[in-house]
């Protein structure tokens, strides 16, 4: 908390990630296991539900949203993209797998949640425009 108010005490803008659901267990080893030998993680779910995530993430994410209200400081919400339309987990998306392991998304994984930046990244491209128009 003290890093962001002294860095919007030099005027400079904060963006703040939220962090991504913990699988708790190596992806890519279960996908493969799975893959040879299905019927040793027969019914084995390795999905965390958003309600699990809520609650881990409870202490961390009440501190990002009090932040978040502060003008200059910006929240990302990449985990939102992380969750299907039942509230599991994702650890496969396009036929390819999200995390390197049990918590570190993998190239695949930064690509597919992306475009929660979108919006940010277009905001910095319209203003850095407009200091340079503002220079001509």
């Amino acid at each position: 908390m003290r890093t962001v108010k002294a860095l919007l005490a030099m005027h400079r803008n904060v963006v703040l990630v939220s962090d991504v659901p913990e699988i708790g267990y190596d992806v890519s080893r279960f996908y493969a296991i799975q893959s040879r030998f299905p019927l040793m993680v027969s019914g084995l779910d390795i999905r965390p539900t958003i309600a699990e995530y809520n609650s881990r993430q409870h202490e961390a994410q009440a501190i990002m949203n009090e932040l978040a209200l502060l003008p200059g400081v910006t929240l990302i919400h990449p985990e939102c993209r992380m969750f299907d339309e039942n509230g599991k987990g994702r650890f496969m998306a396009n036929d390819e797998l999200l995390y390197n392991d049990g918590d570190h998304l993998s190239v695949a994984g930064a690509l597919y949640v992306a475009p929660v930046f979108d919006d940010l990244f277009k905001g910095m491209a319209s203003e850095t425009q407009n200091i340079v128009k503002a220079k001509l």
